[in-house]
Parts: C-alpha cells; sequence; structure tokens
C-alpha cells in the first residue's frame, strides 16, 4: 500500500491476489498453451462474432529500429516479448523490409553500434511481423490524400492498414498522428495493456468452462464427506452415552433379587451417609460434566469445520467474480477496439 492509500478491504486483497497469480501464470506458460486458450474462448464464445481474439496491427519502420536500439543497448524490448503472444497479429507492406535495408547502415553508423548485430535483432522481429501485399488502389488513393504531403513514405502503411481494416498502426511517426481517420498506437505498451486484458480473459474462460465445474464437484464431495463424518461421530457418542446407560439398566434387572436388595440398601445408607451423599453426587456431577465437555470439544471442531468451508467457499466465490469480470473486460475491450477500428 502506497503513503496516503486508503487500506485495501479483505475483497480487494483477494482480488489483487487471484491477479497476481494469474499474471504469473500467464509469463510461466508457453506460447503455445496461450495459443490453446485463445482458440477455446473464440470456439466457444466468438463463434457470436465470427473472428478471432487479437489485436491486428501494422507495424511501421520506426518501431522496429526503436525496439531494436533498446534491445541491444538495454537488453530489453517491449515489441519482442509482446509479438510472443498469439493474442497480437503484426503485419507490414513489403515496404517495411526496403525501408529497413536503407536505414540499418544509416541508424549503425549514427548509434555506433555493430551492423551486423543490428541486422540479427531486426532479423528476429521480422519474423515475427507477417509481411502482406494486399493494398487496394482505392485504399492507395486514399492513403495517398490523407499522409501523402506529409510523408510519402508512410502511404503503404496506410494502405495497408486502410485495406485490411487493422486495429490500427504501431508506430512512433509524429506525420501519422492525429489524423482523425487513422488510428495510432504510439507506444508498444499500450498493445501490451490490450493483450494482457485478453489474456487473462481467455484463461479466465478455460478455467470456467473446464475447471468450474470439476472443482464444484470436489468441493460438494469435500462438504458431503465432513458433514457425513460429524454426523456419523455425533451418532457413535450419542450411541455410546445411550449404551452405557441401557448396560447398566440391563446389568442391574437381570440380577438375582438378592443383588437387588443390597444395591437398594447401599443407596439408602449412601443418601443417608452425608459424605457419601456428597461422593455419589461428584461422580455423577463429574460424568455430566464429562459428557459436556465432550460434546464442547466436538462443537468446536464442528464449528472449526464450517469456518474452513465457509472461508474456502466465499474465496471460490471471489475467484468466479474475478474470472467472470475478466471475460467481460475482454469482450468489453474487443467490442470497444473493433468499433474504433470501423469508424477509423
Amino acid at each position: 500500500m502506497l503513503n496516503g492509500d486508503s487500506p485495501m478491504s479483505k475483497h480487494e486483497e483477494t482480488i489483487f491476489e487471484i491477479d497476481r497469480i494469474l499474471s504469473n501464470v500467464i509469463k510461466s506458460i508457453d506460447p503455445s498453451i496461450l495459443n490453446f486458450f485463445k482458440n477455446y474462448f473464440e470456439k466457444n464464445m466468438f463463434y457470436l462474432y465470427g473472428d478471432k481474439l487479437e489485436l491486428t496491427l501494422v507495424a511501421d519502420t520506426n518501431i522496429v529500429i526503436s525496439d531494436a536500439l533498446s534491445y541491444i543497448k538495454h537488453k530489453k524490448s517491449f515489441l519482442l516479448n509482446l509479438i510472443k503472444s498469439p493474442f497480437i497479429k503484426l503485419l507490414a507492406p513489403p515496404w517495411l523490409k526496403e525501408e529497413l535495408e536503407k536505414k540499418i547502415p544509416q541508424v549503425s553508423k549514427k548509434q555506433k553500434i555493430d551492423e551486423t548485430e543490428f541486422r540479427i535483432i531486426i532479423e528476429v522481429f521480422l519474423k515475427n511481423i507477417t509481411i502482406i501485399n494486399s493494398e487496394s488502389e482505392e485504399a492507395k488513393s486514399k492513403a495517398f490524400s490523407m499522409i501523402g504531403e506529409r510523408d510519402e513514405k508512410d502511404i503503404p502503411y496506410v494502405s495497408l492498414y486502410l485495406s485490411i481494416k487493422s486495429n490500427g498502426i504501431l508506430t512512433k511517426d509524429k506525420h501519422m498522428t492525429g489524423i482523425v481517420d487513422i488510428r495510432t498506437w504510439s507506444r508498444p505498451g499500450i498493445a501490451g495493456n490490450v493483450t494482457s486484458i485478453f489474456e487473462k480473459g481467455a484463461l479466465s474462460f478455460v478455467f470456467i468452462g473446464e475447471g468450474l465445474p470439476v472443482i464444484t464437484q470436489l468441493i460438494y464431495e469435500l462438504c458431503a464427506l465432513i458433514l457425513r463424518g460429524i454426523w456419523e461421530a455425533t451418532l457413535m457418542i450419542a450411541g455410546a452415552i445411550t449404551a452405557l446407560i441401557k448396560g447398566g439398566i440391563n446389568a442391574v434387572s437381570k440380577s438375582p433379587d438378592w443383588f437387588k436388595a443390597l444395591l437398594g440398601i447401599l443407596a439408602i445408607i449412601l443418601l443417608i451417609n452425608d459424605k457419601s451423599r456428597e461422593s455419589v453426587i461428584d461422580g455423577i456431577n463429574n460424568f455430566v460434566q464429562g459428557v459436556i465437555n465432550v460434546l464442547k470439544w466436538f462443537y468446536e471442531v464442528f464449528k472449526s469445520i464450517i469456518e474452513v468451508i465457509t472461508s474456502f467457499i466465499e474465496y471460490g466465490l471471489v475467484t468466479l467474480y474475478y474470472l467472470l469480470t475478466k471475460v467481460a473486460d475482454t469482450i468489453s475491450t474487443y467490442q470497444n477496439i473493433q468499433q474504433k477500428s470501423i469508424s477509423a
């Protein structure tokens, strides 16, 4: 908790912990497994839309160069980590390779870096960028009217963006920003936030669809087993006490008459004698108190078990709420992106 922040409630702390666990799970699993989650979501949820759960962006030259430089100098590249996710698809026109071929020697010399190493890093990026030539003449004409006067080298990117109706152009080029009909993503981190929402939503949907029925059944069977054990233990204790009392009565009833008479005389003597009477009363009280102590202990055990079950169910309900929220966030984010892409 930061200074000045109000303390989180128990519910918020649980949500925060679940989100942390889910984030760590996503970071640690193989992209092929993430792809399974993606396909599962598309098959069972997105059949309503007939589309894929992915962010489709056109990548331009400057974003590739800037991230390649970041990797060489700082060994960090947000874009390189981003493109490993199956929830994002980067596209580019053939012009990207031509422009990179021209700029690599210039940038290497200017930044004083090894050109060969620079080319190797850029090649890694290019392996994860799909080069397509789907620019229609109408899109080229519109792109020229939109960006031609600013920078003709950006026309192929805008043209491809218009042709395939992608979700935007991943670029830091100021020539393309500020144009109403062109949606740009200036930082890979923004796209990363979207893919993170998609990843959590898809994984949550798999948990709900596949894990929830199994977990619910396990909880039901566990609760039934515990309650059945408690009930059987209760019957056993009650049976033992009843058997003890009945056994004593039956033993007396089956004894000879002289033994019964003797017991009667002893009972009278015990009742007449103060100390004996007190001893009998103490014995009865101790027996009753012993039974009460056993029942109290049994009650505390039962209470503790119920509290554990209640906490487990409460945590489960909070988890379910979190998972449903992530699925809803995914659908909402997807619809929002699609609407902006269509309007663009």
